[in-house]
């Protein structure tokens, strides 16, 4: 494995690019590293360019990678390799497969993140809905424990067998218990009973002599 810094010119601008491996870096690879660094090292580069390196025949335009090994090799035994970018209404192909890849990772990137997206609002949404259910059920048995906390009073007439008086007795039923109050009405009742007549001893009769 053999390294080596690619040094980029365009115009007054330069920038490098850091090669690890020459045996296995493809001139796909170089676009979309010089697409990366230039950003990240402030250079602007022109929408579609070409490179062009420097061979011992003269300038040569970096097409395919039978041209990059070449280059490799006329560079043989230095640091860096020096390539200069230079704008172009024709960009080759290899320019224009490293603009469709970029292309297609941004549209994946942002394919991602909506399905994150919507997979985080979905959960939002059942965990509002869990919550919506859970206030319901909270509140159907607040109201039913409210209302096991009336208290019921009812109140019964007892009648008594020896002097015919009637009594009423209050029963309050209350949560878990009942309780009995006998006491006077609240309020009287309406009707009254009639007295009843003592029945009367017949007169003695005259006794006739």
């Amino acid at each position: 494995m053999t390294a080596m810094w690619l040094l980029l010119h365009h115009g007054s601008h330069s920038f490098d690019v850091r090669v690890t491996d020459m045996e296995k870096y493809r001139l796909l690879r170089l676009f979309l590293d010089i697409f990366e660094e230039s950003v990240r090292q402030d250079v602007f580069l022109p929408s579609t360019f070409a490179l062009f390196i420097e061979s011992p025949c003269g300038r040569v335009e970096l097409v395919d990678d039978k041209t990059m090994k070449l280059m490799w090799g006329w560079n043989w035994g230095k640091d860096t390799a020096e390539i200069w970018v230079e704008g172009t209404d024709k960009p080759g192909v290899v320019f224009r497969n490293a603009v469709a890849t970029i292309e297609h990772h941004r549209k994946e990137s942002e394919r991602k993140l909506k399905e994150r997206q919507d997979e985080l609002l979905k959960a939002q949404r059942k965990e509002e809905e869990e919550m919506r259910k859970k206030q319901e059920r909270e509140d159907i048995l607040r109201e039913l424990q409210e209302q096991m906390e009336y208290t019921v009073a009812v109140e019964v007439p007892v009648v008594d067998c020896e002097d015919l008086s009637t009594e009423y007795v209050r029963i309050i039923s209350k949560d878990g218990a009942d309780e009995v109050f006998p006491g006077a009405s609240q309020p009287q009742p309406t009707q009254e009973s009639s007295p009843s007549k003592n029945p009367t001893s017949p007169k003695p009769g005259k006794i006739r002599g």
